[in-house]
């Protein structure tokens, strides 16, 4: 079956395979998690931390694996280059009292536009 639609957030609950086209021309097909895979230099998590914010935030910053680190109320969004770095990451959470992590997934959307700039560059 064939569905077009701009909604991504509709396409995402329906279907696990799509395509991403733009004027015509298809840029890739696959389902989310391998068109992440495609596009994705760095991997995003969001950690919850409730102490000493401050003292992670000098802990993770002196690491080479850390590409950003975003404050938010409740703790960081940090980005890593890539998995392989889970290991160190989680050795310096061990010393801190986290209340959350959870790796963030881009949406249809965020990858469609991802792959439509890597298409017009």
């Amino acid at each position: 079956m064939f569905l077009t639609s701009h909604d991504m957030g509709v396409v995402e609950k329906l279907w696990d395979r799509v395509a991403f086209i733009n004027n015509g021309n298809i840029l890739k097909v696959g389902s989310q998690n391998e068109l992440a895979k495609l596009i994705l230099d760095e991997i995003n998590i969001e950690i919850g931390i409730s102490k000493n914010k401050h003292k992670f935030k000098l802990e993770i910053e002196k690491e080479n694996f850390l590409t950003n680190i975003t404050d938010t109320r409740s703790g960081f969004i940090i980005s890593i280059h890539n998995r392989t770095f889970y290991k160190n990451l989680f050795t310096i959470l061990s010393i801190f009292e986290i209340s959350k992590i959870k790796e963030k997934e881009l949406s249809l959307e965020e990858l469609f536009l991802k792959f439509n700039e890597k298409n017009l560059s």
